[in-house]
């Protein structure tokens, strides 16, 4: 699943977000590891979204991200209301 393989990719509040579970992410950083191939993860939350609107270096940080998983529950909870299948939070301290 690396890099250029992933199908559930969504805008959210002008964050590119992959709308994988816990297990999804885990498995896509395995693959990564074993084909040794790079993996930029980021986790957005809300304070990733304000930092976004103030630092376009931090925003373009997001979009070159490989993998953008959704840490926040606020951003979680938006993304369903908006039509995005976001299935959990990924916290990225317990990753």
């Amino acid at each position: 699943m690396p890099n250029n393989r992933l199908q559930d990719t969504y805008c959210l509040l002008g964050m590119p977000i992959h709308a994988l579970t816990a297990q999804q992410t885990l498995s896509y950083i395995d693959v990564s590891a074993s084909e040794r191939d790079v993996c930029f993860l980021s986790t957005p939350n809300v304070n990733f979204f304000s930092s976004s609107l103030q630092d376009s270096a931090f925003l373009e940080s997001l979009i070159v991200s490989d993998l953008n998983v959704v840490d926040g529950a606020r951003l979680v909870w938006l993304g369903r209301r908006l039509g995005i299948p976001i299935p959990e939070r990924v916290a990225g301290a317990s990753l």
